[in-house]
């Protein structure tokens, strides 16, 4: 009699069928049933991870009204220190003045005394010039007395418009397409610059220049050193920071000084690669697969603080090729080793993710650069494309537009300015 059992469904298997597989929607061996039921729970396993990763975040990370209040500190200790030094000034103002009037009083009141003390001693006078000596006694009395009057103090008016709590979510400026292109100038080659409250730092075949908002040369001096990788300014040193493969310098623009930082390169490390300043910190990575992130406190002689290390900086077959500081956040841009790149913007503290946008994929080994603009937001550069892609400061994309030429990077110098630089020209827009 011929058997009538249903054998299993896989081609290679010639074991009879036992139960439906819910999974494929076929028949198969109690084996096949136990391997498929097993693919199931490994792809379980990767979400219960990535679970875990947003408990993480969500425990770990800084809260947007904690990063508010620390910037919200931050900007009153520094009008404090406004208000210091206005009145320091003022008090200096009035010493000074004080200091003259009495002088003066001084020599009146000696040149009254003298001529009272002779006419006492001649016993000699008259009706007019006691009425004299009156008047110019009375006259000193009252420059004496307007020196006691307290001082007129306006109060200080504050604009509630100073803070403005919802500017960033309810009202991204969109910044794209650019304005018709305000001024350029032409170079050689640069990749990058940076910019400073009056000046903007450009590197140039072994040269430095120092630009000002108008792109006139103010100055320029040669570059002896290795090739620098990036520029970064520090308002909190009133310095730029020049960052080459081993060594890193520091320039004064004042004193046009370039001096090399006491930052040392170990030899076990990867090349120097970028950086970026907050008030407190200097931040640099190197460039290798599962990038390591560098704190350096600033006000402590740029001493060493923590190296973040991966996965808490990127996965282990990832590269950090960019980083930027805003507000109590780092923006990073990561790509993996199948070229494919992205932008997270994390907690500079604990590094636990706020948003991540997917950017693309790269050939022809170019990058990915980031631009901070106001108000939180990002401008980012494909230099493979020549895209630009415009992100909110809570990680949606405004609008994207196409550059004329491949751009190198960029940097926001005011509210209404910003440049960008490529492999021949430094180019400055003025936003509307």
């Amino acid at each position: 009699m011929a058997s009538s059992s249903q054998m299993c469904s896989i081609e290679t298997c010639k074991r009879s069928a036992h139960a439906l597989c819910y999974c494929c929607q076929k028949s198969v061996c109690i084996e096949h049933l136990n391997e498929h039921s097993h693919r199931l729970n490994d792809q379980l396993l990767p979400l219960a991870d990535d679970i875990n990763d947003l408990f993480y975040r969500f425990n770990n990370v800084l809260l947007p009204q904690s990063a508010f209040c620390i910037e919200l500190d931050n900007w009153r200790e520094e009008a404090h220190q406004t208000i210091d030094h206005y009145c320091e000034r003022k008090k200096q103002e009035f010493d000074k003045l004080i200091m003259n009037e009495r002088q003066k009083q001084k020599i009146d009141l000696d040149h009254l005394r003298y001529q009272i003390d002779e006419s006492i001693k001649k016993q000699e006078t008259t009706t007019e010039y006691v009425d004299s000596m009156n008047n110019s006694l009375h006259c000193l009395q009252r420059q004496i007395n307007e020196l006691e009057i307290p001082p007129v103090l306006s109060p200080l008016d504050i604009d509630e418009h100073i803070v403005d709590i919802y500017q960033n979510i309810l009202k991204p400026k969109n910044i794209l397409p650019l304005p018709p292109l305000y001024r350029s100038i032409k170079i050689q080659y640069s990749s990058f610059i940076a910019a400073s409250e009056n000046h903007i730092l450009l590197e140039n075949i072994h040269k430095f220049y120092l630009l000002d908002q108008q792109l006139g040369i103010q100055n320029e001096f040669p570059w002896n050193h290795d090739i620098p990788w990036h520029m970064v300014w520090s308002k909190t040193l009133d310095l730029f920071f020049i960052i080459t493969s081993k060594e890193i310098f520091t320039l004064d623009e004042k004193k046009m000084m370039i001096e090399p930082c006491s930052i040392l390169h170990n030899s076990s490390m990867a090349d120097w690669s970028s950086g970026t300043c907050s008030n407190d910190s200097l931040y640099l990575i190197v460039d290798a697969m599962g990038t390591s992130i560098y704190e350096y406190n600033l006000r402590r002689s740029i001493e060493f603080v923590k190296e973040y290390r991966t996965p808490f900086t990127c996965s282990y077959d990832e590269l950090i090729s960019d980083i930027a500081w805003n507000n109590q956040t780092l923006a990073l841009v990561i790509a993996n080793r199948s070229n494919q790149w992205r932008v997270d913007l994390c907690s500079s503290t604990t590094l636990g993710r706020y948003w991540s946008i997917q950017l693309g994929v790269l050939i022809n080994e170019k990058v990915f650069r980031c631009c901070l603009l106001n108000n939180g937001q990002l401008l980012m550069l494909n230099g493979d494309t020549s895209e630009l892609i415009h992100i909110s400061a809570d990680g949606k994309i405004i609008k994207k537009d196409n550059y004329h030429v491949p751009p190198l990077h960029a940097v926001q110098l005011t509210d209404e300015l910003i440049v960008i630089v490529n492999e021949t020209s430094v180019d400055l827009y003025r936003l509307s």
